[in-house]
């Protein structure tokens, strides 16, 4: 059953956008990248889930405060990505492809598709759940056919003249405060088994990736490793000017349900810094 779990998080590795790596690191100006589009989950999405028949939506407080309102990302303010846009010289953030504002020139500099709790296959979460039950899936047939699935929708994408896709891996979905809680694991600790699984996950990633720049003409996919990254950012937070163990990895289930269900007494931190 793990691998049921994985597909819930899976969109960490559709964690994509179509621009290049030689961009990233060159370019500082929006005309040198003349579009930029992004397909993920919560970590990148900007709103969509807003106007969908879906739990996972992030319309409440404490969500947006730094936007003075919430905007549908699921984060205090910015997502990575749209830190990325302005430092490539973007003059808006790339607005949300369900809004119905999204329309016209609006579509020149690119969309946002991300959908919270979206995944590989089409059918995902608790209707996955009981299908891969159904099927008693092995771990590695189920990551076979993840990756054989992900496979057929980056040939959709490079089909449709996608040629730069930077393509980030599963972080460590073993120590998102749910899973920790679930698996009842200590304090400082993660759930090590959902961890391999993720880094099984990973490493088909890699191939797939190194294969697909071979087999396809002109494909430059870009293998962003967010496993190592985080990984790092919790082992070694002092040098990250955290000076303790990061307490938010550490979310009971009762925390959880009061944010999900806006019932906490917020302390809101004014200094960004």
């Amino acid at each position: 059953m793990f691998g049921t779990l994985l597909d819930y998080f899976i969109m960490r590795s559709l964690f994509q956008n179509l621009i290049g790596y030689l961009f990233l690191v060159s370019c500082s100006s929006a005309k040198d990248v003349p579009a930029f589009f992004t397909f993920g989950d919560s970590m990148v999405e900007v709103g969509n889930n807003n106007y969908l028949q879906t739990l996972a939506k992030a319309n409440v407080s404490p969500f947006g405060i730094d936007f003075g309102k919430p905007t549908g990302r699921f984060t205090n303010g910015r997502t990575i990505f749209d830190i990325l846009q302005q430092v490539l010289g973007f003059k808006n953030f790339t607005p949300p492809y369900l809004a119905p504002t999204t329309v016209g020139d609006m579509l020149l500099q690119g969309v946002n598709y991300a959908s919270s709790a979206a995944g590989i296959f089409n059918i995902t979460g608790f209707y996955f759940i009981m299908e891969a039950a159904a099927f008693a899936l092995s771990q590695d047939t189920y990551l076979d056919r993840l990756i054989s699935t992900l496979r057929l929708e980056l040939e959709t994408l490079y089909n449709l003249d996608a040629r730069n896709i930077i393509f980030s891996n599963v972080g460590l979905i073993g120590c998102i405060p749910f899973q920790k809680g679930l698996h009842l694991v200590a304090k400082g600790s993660c759930a090590g088994k959902l961890n391999q699984l993720a880094e099984k996950y990973n490493e088909k990633l890699k191939i797939l990736l190194e294969k697909l720049n071979i087999d396809l003409e002109g494909a430059n996919f870009i293998y962003a490793d967010t496993y190592r990254m985080l990984q790092d950012i919790t082992q070694n937070y002092v040098s990250y000017g955290l000076y303790k163990y990061p307490t938010f990895l550490d979310l009971s289930f009762t925390s959880i349900y009061n944010l999900i269900n806006n019932n906490s007494t917020w302390s809101v931190v004014f200094n960004r810094v």
